[in-house]
């Protein structure tokens, strides 16, 4: 029944692709196959899988008033319950249909660059298709930046084809953020840095330098005044100032570019200008 159901979302997406409401509906979906697997392993306990209703709603602590509210789930992990990775030995979630799920993703964002919805999905799927580099499920930094990279590429189609697109501009922030190693469990580096900087921190530079140049172009082709394209970058500097400053080295030229990207957002967004106005005055412009 659950496959069917899965095969139902995928009509219904053909025919009304940004339905929100499918989209929800087709992530429960998949995390109920998840628990089904997982029941099967003995990978969930009968306190949790007995939690799950026959409406598919998770029943949540109680409040300090007595009342207990629902919520639609399970949604890849909710309620207590933590899905591990289709990669590990004990792993609740069958491979080839996350693969399939991240297939799904990437025709429907090739085939409309504008589906947030499908954006979003691709966000949650993202730590399921990362392959754990050791026993302990910690993941190698250069896997996290190879599968970051590889989502850039469908960013920079998608920026390149409609600038003023904020959907993947969304998704653009996402990933730059979500690649930080920071935000990882990371397996140990093999490499050692010479400056006495954080483990990763060049590799991370590095990734935010590219695409700062790459978003440059794109800001150049629309003759300075890509007001996605600015915000994108003035974040992207500011990664940069921040890693920068944290290594001792100078940072007066990031900083001037960013504050120019503010300069031009309050002349071509003067809807907006008190924003940029703030951010100038919190970086010192």
């Amino acid at each position: 029944m659950l496959l069917n159901e899965l095969e139902l979302c995928g009509e219904f997406l053909e025919a009304d692709e940004r339905n929100f409401h499918c989209w929800n509906y087709r992530r429960f979906i998949v995390s109920a196959l998840a628990l089904v697997a997982a029941t099967k392993t003995q990978d969930v306990s009968t306190e949790v899988s007995s939690k799950l209703d026959l409406d598919g709603s998770w029943p949540s602590v109680a409040s300090n008033s007595g009342t207990s509210d629902r919520h639609m789930g399970p949604q890849l992990s909710t309620a207590g319950m933590k899905l591990s990775s289709p990669y590990s030995t004990a792993g609740t979630l069958d491979k080839a249909l996350i693969d399939g799920e991240w297939e799904f993703t990437t025709q429907k964002i090739q085939f409309n660059f504008s589906n947030y919805s499908a954006f979003h999905y691709r966000s949650k799927l993202l730590p399921l298709v990362l392959p754990p580099s050791s026993p302990t499920n910690k993941y190698a930094y250069g896997d996290v930046l190879a599968l970051a990279k590889s989502e850039l590429e469908i960013i920079q189609n998608a920026i390149f084809t409609e600038p003023d697109d904020q959907t993947s501009w969304w998704y653009h922030h996402f990933i730059i953020h979500w690649a930080d190693p920071r935000r990882h469990s990371l397996a140990e580096s093999s490499s050692s840095n010479d400056c006495g900087n954080a483990p990763w921190d060049d590799e991370y530079l590095a990734f935010l330098e590219e695409d700062a140049s790459t978003v440059r172009e794109l800001i150049d082709m629309e003759d300075g005044r890509c007001k996605w394209g600015l915000l994108g970058l003035h974040m992207l500097l500011i990664a940069i100032l921040k890693l920068k400053d944290n290594r001792g080295e100078g940072t007066e030229d990031v900083k001037s570019e960013a504050c120019g990207c503010l300069r031009t957002l309050e002349e071509i967004d003067p809807d907006r200008a008190k924003r940029y106005t703030a951010l100038k005055a919190a970086l010192g412009c």
